[in-house]
């Protein structure tokens, strides 16, 4: 379960990344990850950790068509390097 919750504050944080969400969306997502990866540093027990992981997928499960289609359109606009 750590190594979860730290690929998924990884991951969506590079999600956030390519997204050009307005940060009403978002507010909350960074909020839960925040909080995530404070516990993970805590070494906090795995049933506060489960909590987090379930609370930030609830939340990522919203938006992630939006973030999915702003990235894409992110890539579509950007010229490769």
């Amino acid at each position: 379960l750590r190594n979860k919750a730290k690929a998924m504050v990884v991951g969506t944080r590079k999600a956030l990344e390519l997204s050009d969400l307005p940060p009403d969306q978002t507010f909350g997502i960074k909020r839960a990850t925040r909080k995530l990866e404070q516990l993970q540093r805590d070494d906090a027990p795995i049933d506060e950790i489960h909590t987090a992981t379930e609370e930030l997928s609830k939340l990522t499960a919203q938006i992630a068509d939006d973030v999915i289609s702003s990235a894409v359109k992110k890539s579509l606009i950007e010229p490769p390097e």
